[in-house]
């Protein structure tokens, strides 16, 4: 088994009416806290995590956020739901740890080969050229690699 942590603890919370919802490859989990980490376990595989807020006024999910994941026997991965600053933007799912298992330690030639890294000239999130060859979009502010 392999644990999925999502903290969902924010500044702007109290403001919120409803709690946020957390989908796991399209199925809802039990209504998620924000003050305890939402703590859940999976067999190893991929899946998709998506994290929302249920709109009071309107019949669409707000505050989005959606991330892809791949877990093995014995990880822990823990994210933070971070909230954006207005209601109609999408949120952000960031990932803060990721523990492996002890079946999960590389090799030395994996650990060589893992450290040697492609910056692609892209950003897979919104496309936009990559010119200054940098892990952190400089358009979207979001992960390359």
């Amino acid at each position: 088994m392999a644990k999925v942590i999502i903290n969902c603890s924010s500044a702007f919370a109290f403001l919120s009416l409803t709690k946020p919802r957390i989908l796991i490859d399209s199925v809802k989990q039990p209504k998620g806290s924000w003050q305890n980490p939402n703590v859940y376990d999976l067999n190893p595989g991929v899946y998709q995590l998506m994290v929302y807020l249920p709109s009071l006024l309107f019949l669409i999910p707000t505050c989005r956020a959606k991330e892809h994941i791949q877990i093995n026997e014995g990880d822990t991965l823990t994210f933070r739901y971070k909230l954006p600053l207005f209601t109609f933007l999408p949120g952000k799912l960031i990932l803060e740890k990721h523990f492996k298992g002890e079946a999960n330690q590389p090799t030395r030639q994996e650990t060589i080969v893992e450290h040697q890294i492609i910056i692609p000239d892209t950003c897979p999130h919104c496309k936009n050229p990559n010119t200054k060859k940098i892990r952190l979009c400089e358009w979207c502010g979001n992960q390359i690699i």
